[in-house]
């Protein structure tokens, strides 16, 4: 009989829709089902004839009872093949109860049954029991003591909990067809080895890793710039195209932001967060929350690019947003008001500022004389197509007089940054979601006359990926700092956009603004002082690599080399030998992704033409570090200009000493192609 450790495992990698959920480890029971298990295993890796689960969907899923899939010909449950030539009999059935979650059963087929009442579907397995077998299986979510002895239980979950469940809630339509596609987008199988007996009190596997890099999140004072933030609480940050609101008599940070939901893109409200030092955020819940069947703010309306401000005037605490329908037809600006800088607000009003259109929002306020501005594109329309600046009357109800009007530049998402002796107005060309080269005009006063407009970040990076939308002064002991506060969309998934944060350089005999990229940083609020933390770097050059990914002349990468053909689980390029602490640590993954052949700051993008199918936003690499299978991070990797390197990071849990860390490709929504690879730069752990 084979000992559990002997048991091979395999992994089937799920994308629900175009996002990357997780993956799920399955022990195969092969000391009890060794034809069943030989048949899985084959389709996994897909070495025969073939035959493989990649790409197949779990067509059917029952909560508290099953998700079925496997279906590799037809992929809607009518369909299926097997290694042996077709159906094969049942194995060893029986051996054991169906008595809990995640155990992995043969689907036997069912003769055709007309009725559709949730009861025969949930029953619909116990009905029938025929003694063949192909392709399609099916994972219990919960135990099924009615059909015992009427499916081949063949393999066990280990791993992917998290990720089964995701399945779980998936909503379906009458027949139990997830609405949308649940997808294996690779699978394959793992190598096992031996590991040291873990202390009977400890964590095992990936939920240890997950405790751990949540503690360590918890616990940041660094700044990294498109890392998944997460809060005290250990969620993702989730405030988007907002703005920081600094209490003058605490000095504590508030961050207000578009609160996104998953699969909802608009409407879900304005978040609030607190921190003392930009780096550690408590979350205080929806500062303004939606109202069903609001005018302005129910669900279904556009609640975007919010501001706070305090009015001495009303002694109120004021939000102010780009309030819209879903069709961007109203193009008005929101009101709201509360007594306590977190909310709840009430609203008070929506209005079309001195009767013009509004669309993108940003909130300034003149350090010299405490006045407050609002800025507002004045949307995409023939007769719009403006960036206005406008003073607020002394309350902060409502517009008085427009003081600027940056004509016809086409451009969006304003925001002002004020020094001792220029202002700036960054603001961003309109590309929707897709990143650009933010621009800035410069001003000795706010009437003007303005500067051209130049770029402010190295050409062609378009803004490191993000979009402008807010600036921080910070007034140290030491000296003034200020921040770009830029948003990194993810418009497939944009409660999964990011937030690029970094140290603005000005020259006031050049009169220029300049981003500088730091992958990791430290930001003392007190004084002001910024501090890059120092890495080490591996090179693609030293790597790895299997099947199909090799190394490419490339002269404008690390010593002329950098590393492609990064496809799913097959083809794949390994670091070795990466120092590692016994801690979480931060690894940048610096890269180029060239999906995208005709980007540009023009309103409307080109379509892919690499393989005709729509744009992509951006490519997701699997990583895994010490061939730990069962925990993978999944990188997303934006696009790139050509010939151009960015860097995505991930907090990884590297052991003390030498680590392997592996790179391969997982499901975008058009395929699991991974970006090109350059280097990697490994941070200490922080503290």
């Amino acid at each position: 009989m084979a000992e559990a450790a002997s048991r091979p495992r395999v992994f089937l990698d799920i994308s629900i829709a175009t996002e990357h959920i997780g993956r799920l480890v399955i022990e195969l029971f092969a000391d009890k089902t060794p034809k069943t298990c030989e048949n899985f295993r084959t389709i996994c890796t897909g070495s025969k004839d073939g035959l493989t689960y990649k790409m197949s969907p779990f067509h059917r899923v029952i909560d508290e009872f099953m998700i079925q899939g496997g279906d590799v010909t037809k992929g809607n449950g009518t369909g299926g093949a097997s290694i042996y030539g077709g159906e094969f009999e049942d194995e060893n059935i029986g051996w054991r109860e169906i008595d809990k979650e995640g155990l992995v059963c043969m689907a036997n087929r069912s003769v055709k049954n007309t009725n559709t009442s949730q009861s025969v579907r949930r029953n619909a397995l116990n009905m029938i029991g025929l003694l063949i077998r192909i392709d399609r299986f099916f994972i219990t979510l919960a135990p099924c003591p009615h059909i015992n002895a009427k499916h081949t239980v063949f393999g066990q979950l280990v791993s992917g909990q998290d990720t089964l469940e995701r399945i779980a809630k998936v909503t379906v339509d009458k027949d139990d067809k997830p609405l949308q596609d649940v997808i294996i987008s690779t699978c394959g199988e793992l190598e096992r080895k031996q590991k040291p007996a873990a202390p009977k009190q400890a964590f095992q596997g990936s939920d240890t890793a997950m405790i751990l890099l949540v503690i360590a999140s918890v616990s940041a004072k660094w700044i990294v710039p498109g890392a998944r933030w997460r809060d005290t609480d250990g969620n993702l940050v989730n405030a988007h195209a907002g703005g920081v609101t600094i209490d003058q008599d605490t000095g504590k940070f508030f961050l207000f932001g578009e609160y996104k939901v998953q699969g909802q893109v608009e409407g879900g409200g304005v978040s609030v967060y607190s921190s003392d030092d930009l780096a550690t955020w408590t979350h205080h819940g929806l500062a303004l929350e939606p109202i069903v069947d609001h005018p302005h703010i129910s669900p279904k309306n556009i609640i975007q690019r919010p501001k706070v401000v305090y009015s001495k005037g009303t002694a109120k605490y004021h939000m102010w947003w780009h309030a819209d329908n879903s069709t961007y037809g109203e193009l008005l600006q929101g009101l709201a008001q509360s007594d306590n800088i977190t909310g709840p607000y009430s609203f008070v009003d929506a209005t079309a500022p001195l009767g013009n259109w509004s669309q993108d929002f940003g909130l300034f306020v003149d350090q010299k004389d405490g006045r407050a501005y609002s800025l507002y594109s004045n949307g995409d329309r023939r007769e719009g197509r403006d960036v206005y600046l406008t003073s607020f009357n002394k309350n902060i109800t409502g517009l008085e007089e427009v003081v600027h009007r940056f004509d016809k530049y086409d451009l969006e998402a304003p925001t002002i940054l004020q020094t001792d002796k220029s202002y700036f107005a960054l603001m961003s060309h309109k590309t929707g979601y897709r990143p650009n080269n933010v621009v800035a005009f410069r001003a000795d006063k706010l009437s003007g006359p303005w500067s051209q407009p130049f770029i402010i970040a190295p050409l062609n990076t378009r803004t490191f990926n993000s979009q402008s939308g807010f600036n921080l002064r910070i007034n140290g002991t030491e000296k003034t700092t200020y921040l770009y506060l830029g948003d990194q969309w993810d418009s497939i998934s944009l409660w999964e956009s990011r937030y690029i944060w970094l140290p603005i350089e000005i020259d006031e005999d050049k009169k220029s603004l300049d981003l500088k990229w730091y992958d990791v940083y430290d930001l003392d609020v007190k004084t002001g002082k910024v501090t890059p933390i120092s890495g080490t770097t591996y090179y693609g050059k030293d790597a790895t690599t299997t099947g199909d990914a090799f190394k490419q002349e490339a002269n404008f990468g690390s010593d002329g080399v950098i590393v492609t053909g990064i496809y799913g689980n097959d083809s794949k390029v390994s670091f070795l030998g990466i120092e590692g602490q016994g801690k979480p640590q931060w690894v940048s993954f610096y890269y180029q992704n060239t999906d995208d052949m005709g980007f540009g700051d023009q309103p409307a993008g080109t379509p892919n033409r690499i393989n005709g199918s729509s744009w992509q936003l951006r490519r997701i690499s699997s990583v895994i570090v010490n061939n730990r299978t069962e925990e993978v991070a999944s990188l997303y990797q934006r696009d790139t200009h050509k010939g151009i390197i960015l860097s995505t990071p991930l907090l990884l849990d590297l052991e003390k000493g030498p680590n392997t860390v592996t790179i391969g490709g997982l499901f975008n929504g058009q395929d699991t192609r991974g970006a090109d690879i350059d280097r990697l730069v490994v941070y200490p752990p922080e503290g």
